[in-house]
């Protein structure tokens, strides 16, 4: 902390109130260079205070003691060294759901719902028996949405990390779709390869393959934010030199795992959809391609069905 003494709260603690340490955070905040300081230090003593940011509100005189404020700036300082509020917080919205995520997983995104999205929309055109495979599944949230939002539905959720596997178990525990959904340790399709022995039903085929790859290339890392390339787990984002590793093995393996007029579905980077088409035109069995672009208006979402 650069403008709080600790000692001075305890001598004159009289004097702060939740209105005064908020206003006091979200200097602190914003000198750091974190957007949006003020709604980053409310949620953050909430957190600290065990209440909601109503309750803030309606409580801008209570007096906070020693202990409540060094609990509350331990935690401001940690967002001033940049870790993410998601991180801090231990859970974040997704799809109007709650998530728990740890630096085990990616922080789910918004640009993520809209692959979500699409999905849902698959599954009127199959109806029951609707299987889905989610590739690099993290903290489970696509596979946890689709399970929660899907009647008749079965999900296997693949991950190579075992860390990132026992958030998404978590979620699915939180939410009750454990019963729905199959958590498996791999890379990407070799669980259910002739090989994969460790699982039991290789040579399964999907209706659907959703999957939210590392696609950001290798060289770009280091210059995104701090909240990003320091605390999000490398793996979850490195996609290779150009960022289609994982993209081109998924797409080229994937018919060979999907049933017949099933769908691929990816979420893409910046520029990288008119390599991903040529990609998948090297299969010769993509027979519909469809782009679907985020709120940003960047190509987002890629859709290849097969024959």
């Amino acid at each position: 902390m650069t403008g709080i003494d600790i000692k001075e709260f305890t001598v004159h603690s009289s004097q702060f109130t939740v209105l005064r340490i908020l206003k006091q955070a979200e200097e602190e905040i914003r000198v750091s260079g974190v957007p949006n300081p003020r709604l980053d230090a409310e949620a953050l003593l909430s957190r600290a205070l065990d209440i909601d940011r109503v309750g803030l509100y309606t409580q801008y005189e209570r007096i906070l003691s020693e202990e409540e404020v060094n609990n509350f700036f331990g935690l401001v300082k940690r967002r001033n060294k940049r870790e993410p509020l998601q991180y801090i917080l231990g859970n974040t919205e997704f799809f109007g759901l709650g998530f728990i995520v740890t630096p085990d997983v990616l922080i789910p995104r918004p640009e993520t719902e809209l692959l979500v999205e699409e999905a849902l929309k698959q599954f009127t055109a199959y109806g029951s028996q609707f299987t889905v495979l989610d590739l690099c599944t993290g903290s489970g949230c696509i596979a946890v949405t689709l399970a929660k939002k899907l009647e008749g539905v079965r999900i296997y959720g693949v991950d190579i990390s075992a860390r990132a596997l026992r958030v998404a178990k978590e979620n699915a525990r939180r939410h009750r779709v454990e019963g729905k959904i199959n958590f498996i340790q791999g890379d990407l399709f070799e669980p259910f390869t002739v090989h994969g022995s460790r699982f039991t039903v290789h040579g399964c085929r999907f209706n659907l393959i959703v999957s939210n790859p590392p696609y950001i290339p290798s060289s770009e890392i280091d210059f995104l934010q701090e909240e990003v390339k320091d605390y999000e787990p490398r793996e979850a984002l490195d996609g290779g030199n150009n960022g289609l590793s994982f993209l081109k093995r998924i797409i080229k393996e994937a018919p060979d795992y999907l049933k017949a007029g099933g769908s691929l579905l990816l979420e893409i980077g910046y520029g990288q959809k008119e390599r991903v088409y040529e990609i998948a035109e090297e299969r010769e069995i993509y027979q519909t391609h469809k782009v679907i672009k985020d709120f940003a208006g960047i190509e987002r979402v890629v859709k290849l069905n097969i024959r």
